[in-house]
């Protein structure tokens, strides 16, 4: 938590007995606590294997986080170049 940078999605089953509740609860605590900004989505009704339907949803937005990091990242590596360029 204390080197944390950039975006960090959690995810969670509400009866997931792998990564407990409480413990995902300590950690949101932890990080509001500390000033940090994550991201965190709740699938109500399921485990620690998120399955069914929901597993494609769980994937899409795995993606999209993924993508729009990366872009954002992209970006800024780009600003900087052209921002700093080394000649």
């Amino acid at each position: 938590m204390y080197k944390l940078r950039g975006k960090l999605l959690l995810i969670q089953g509400t009866i997931d007995d792998v990564v407990v509740w409480q413990h995902s609860l300590n950690y949101l605590k932890a990080a509001v606590d500390k000033g940090r900004q994550l991201d965190y989505f709740v699938y109500p009704g399921h485990a620690h294997n998120i399955g069914g339907k929901d597993r494609v949803h769980l994937y899409n937005k795995s993606t999209q986080y993924f993508d729009e990091q990366l872009w954002r990242l992209l970006g800024l590596l780009i600003s900087k170049h052209w921002t700093n360029p080394k000649h």
